[in-house]
């Protein structure tokens, strides 16, 4: 794909150059190019310009200037560049049409259920966010990715890598329609199930939680609303119970001290134990009934007390999912680093990177750092494609001049070199990045 054209004139001499810019769109190495340009000038005159490049190796994703191509006049009002041969590793390909203007990224438009659906399956690939609201568009030998790229003979975009076949799948109505109602069937029967199993505090809040998720199929609002009127009755019944315990413990531990002078090492160890018990039974209560900050912090108190210390695990691990399903990441990332579960906090981590590929974004490069280090999935690719730093240097006479670029300079004629150097991309953290020309 043609992206830059540009006459550059020198001052001096008045001489021009026809300077072009190709990006490969493509799965193969290009090794030349050529092409015509049509030339029209300010007098109303035309002329074609031949040009090529015949050892050109430019790789795939790729952007690389031709060789500036000298100009007969120096009056050029326009110019239109049509690209005639390309040569690569896998064969040559020549042009059969007109060129044409790069199609520009169309929108997406399909039922409000299909788009949820296809959103949430998005989110669950930790697809690129580009891709969320636009549609492929697919065409003989090459396609338009739903962010906007081009792609030639290429499976997957080379800009936000998603394959076109998932793009296909997942501009369906009507297979995402049907994947909704599949999805929300086996919801609303899991909720079912867990109420059916025991109408315990724990299970009516999971069950809540399901409904919730799915308000709009068949009754689940009402089983939600259900749900909540009987958790209204029971957690008042779970919090009496929690301090007829604590009561229980207190009395416990009066008796005991009353019986302290049939030996006092005996009665200590005993009340500890009694009282470790007790609060054991308060952190478990906390647990199912799904406070599980509250009972991680029991749990602690009394980690090396029977299986304490997996339960306070298990308690961060749940607090965790809580948050990551609430999409506080920072939260969920920290309660499960408490919980041990280092892949859970990478995986936290490696979603919140997909749907926020922006090399503006610090917490990105928080996360990518942590994900590289630990070697994480394709973090250290993901890293090197962000922070892919791109540099464009012009060598001209003229100290002002950004836009031309001469590929020689005669040392007596032109006086002064001056070297111009653009640097974009990379990590924006960096104040200075160091360039030797």
């Amino acid at each position: 794909m043609v992206t830059v054209v540009q006459v550059a004139r020198n001052v001096d001499t008045s001489a021009a150059y026809l300077q072009i810019k190709i990006e490969n769109l493509s799965a193969d190495i290009l090794n030349s190019i050529s092409g015509i340009a049509h030339i029209d000038y300010i007098d109303g005159s035309a002329g074609d310009v031949p040009f090529s490049e015949l050892d050109f190796d430019l790789s795939q994703c790729e952007q690389g200037a031709l060789k500036a191509t000298a100009l007969p006049r120096g009056d050029v009002e326009s110019a239109f560049i049509k690209l005639l041969q390309i040569d690569s590793q896998q064969g040559k390909w020549h042009s059969t049409g007109e060129p044409a203007d790069v199609p520009e990224r169309e929108p997406l438009s399909m039922s409000e259920k299909a788009m949820t659906e296809r959103d949430r399956q998005l989110k669950e690939l930790h697809a690129d966010s580009r891709i969320a609201g636009g549609s492929a568009q697919f065409h003989q030998g090459w396609w338009v990715c739903a962010c906007g790229s081009i792609n030639v003979g290429r499976e997957t975009c080379h800009r936000c890598k998603c394959h076109k076949n998932l793009l296909s799948d997942l501009q369906d109505e009507e297979s995402l329609c049907k994947s909704a109602d599949i999805r929300s069937q086996n919801i609303y029967d899991r909720a079912d199930s867990l109420i059916a199993r025991e109408e315990s505090v724990e299970n009516l809040k999971k069950a809540q939680r399901l409904f919730e998720g799915i308000s709009g199929w068949k009754d689940a609002k009402e089983r939600a609303e259900e749900c909540s009127e009987k958790l209204a009755v029971l957690e008042p019944k779970s919090a009496k119970k929690r301090k007829l315990l604590l009561c229980l413990a207190t009395a416990a531990t009066v008796l005991l001290v009353f019986f302290l002078t049939a030996g006092r090492p005996i009665a200590i160890k005993a009340i500890t134990g009694l009282q470790k018990e007790i609060r054991y039974r308060e952190a478990i209560s906390l647990y199912e009934g799904g406070h599980f900050r509250k009972a991680y912090a029991e749990f602690k108190l009394i980690r090396s007390y029977s299986d304490a210390s997996e339960m306070e695990a298990k308690a961060a691990n749940a607090l965790a999912e809580d948050y990551a399903k609430d999409g506080d990441t920072d939260q969920a990332i920290e309660w499960f680093k408490n919980a041990d579960n280092e892949t859970g906090a990478h995986e936290v981590e490696y979603g919140y990177v997909k749907e926020h590929y922006d090399s503006s974004d610090s917490k990105t490069k928080e996360y990518l750092d942590e994900l590289v280090e630990a070697g994480y999935r394709d973090a250290t690719e993901l890293y090197s494609d962000l922070y892919k730093l791109d540099v464009r240097i012009l060598v001209n006479s003229d100290e002002n001049d950004t836009e031309t670029s001469l590929t020689e300079i005669g040392s007596k004629s032109m006086g002064d070199a001056y070297v111009h150097v653009f640097v974009d991309g990379g990590d924006r953290s960096q104040e200075e990045v160091g360039i030797r020309v």
